[in-house]
């Protein structure tokens, strides 16, 4: 019986709307059902969290430290928090902040008051990677696994591609450098580590990672048995979490660049995802349709004309081109968006890097002289044969079994 010791950023949950939550909590629970397994998890959530919470439905046992909200200490502490990520000189370089530092402090001390030992423990997101040398320290006989949700250095180094002024570019260039620099050398001290797709796995490699690893697929909604019905459509959709900077900012970019160009003033820019911030929010009107959070996100992107993912920063495997292609909505998207999902430009997608890619992609659409009902058909079927999250979860399991 191997003990596990699974430690993350946020809570899993069944109904979790981030991507990435989505991906840990499926493998997460397949492990779960593995008999050779002791499975705990260590984690953190918010207040608003605590409620959806299905663990114990699971026979997961787990320590969780709920992240401060409300009331003007806890509110200080928040600011606290986001200054701790300018600390691009301390041991975390910036990246794991002082609230995800106090948490682990206090759940490792309960897990040494239980006198827990476990014999591999496995650290999901880069921020929790960061605390290796403490669990190393703790547990010098553990094997190590580490589960990149992306190459966060790649994260910092777009960031510092996309801001115009001199002192974010100087900053993020600063800490893009300081994470890199750990992140290798963590990865490297792992027994495993999990990509999220080839890319990132090569990149790292490329940049000095040279252990042991595997690939697997994220997990999605597999959308295949889905049936579009946008025949007429004249809308144009964005989908993700949107209170994340990558995924307005990107909005906002279409609606100012390529929006105006769009000959078909009929065309609606549809915006779906929870949590749209103030900024974005301000743009709403006749043609830019903000809905928020919607429970079936499949039929809101069945109804459309395409899917398009103008990202401006970011890095990692995107979990809506996934859903997208796996309905057989044609996507437009750029470098960022399609990085680690092996599409070709013109077969499977439309690669639009310049506002005028969209703008002439989309009037093209519009006036039915492109075909993008076979675009979307040749991506739907590379998603269903290529991105298989059933067969990746038992070969993730039959990994840590052999440590």
């Amino acid at each position: 019986m191997k003990k596990v010791l699974w430690v993350s950023l946020m809570v899993p949950y069944d109904s979790v709307s981030h991507a990435s939550g989505k991906t840990q909590n499926w493998y997460l629970k397949q492990m779960a059902k593995e008999k050779n397994i002791n499975l705990r998890l260590a984690t953190f959530c918010k207040p608003d969290e605590i409620g959806k919470i299905d663990l114990d439905l699971y026979g997961i046992n787990y320590n969780m430290y709920v992240r401060p909200r409300g009331g003007i200490v806890n509110e200080l502490k928040r600011g606290l928090a986001w200054i701790s990520k300018l600390e691009i000189c301390n041991k975390y370089a910036g990246l794991t902040t002082i609230d995800y530092r106090i948490g682990m402090r206090r759940m490792l001390r309960e897990l040494e008051n239980e006198n827990y030992e476990p014999d591999i423990i496995i650290m999901q997101w880069t921020e929790i990677l960061f605390f290796l040398p403490i669990f190393k320290k703790k547990w010098v006989n553990a094997k190590f696994v580490a589960i990149e949700e992306d190459v966060s250095y790649l994260g910092m180094q777009r960031k510092r591609d996309f801001y115009k002024n001199v002192f974010q570019k100087a900053f993020f260039a600063c800490k893009a450098r300081r994470v890199k620099k750990l992140e290798i050398r963590y990865l490297n001290q792992c027994n495993l580590v999990v990509f999220n797709n080839e890319k990132d796995y090569k990149l790292s490699c490329g940049d000095g990672y040279v252990g042991k690893s595997m690939v697997w697929s994220v997990f999605y909604q597999n959308l295949s048995d889905r049936k579009l019905c946008n025949n007429g459509s004249n809308e144009v959709v964005f989908y993700g979490a949107m209170a994340r900077e990558e995924n307005w900012k990107s909005c906002v970019w279409f609606i100012k660049n390529v929006l105006p160009g769009i000959e078909d003033k009929e065309i609606k820019f549809v915006i779906v995802g929870s949590g749209p911030k103030a900024k974005l929010l301000s743009y709403a009107g006749d043609r830019v349709v903000i809905k928020g959070f919607v429970e079936d996100v499949g039929k809101e992107l069945a109804q459309s004309m395409c899917l398009v993912a103008p990202l401006v920063m970011g890095a990692g495997i995107k979990v809506k081109i996934l859903e997208a292609m796996s309905l057989g909505l044609p996507v437009l998207t750029n470098d960022i968006g399609i990085e680690g999902i092996p599409m070709i430009d013109q077969v499977d997608y439309y690669h639009c890097e310049k506002p005028q890619d969209y703008i002439d992609t989309i009037n093209r659409i519009c006036k039915k002289r492109e075909d993008a009902s076979y675009i979307g058909c040749n991506a739907k079927q590379k998603i269903i044969s290529k991105f298989n999250y059933d067969n990746d979860a038992k070969k993730f399991i039959e990994q840590i079994l052999g440590l």
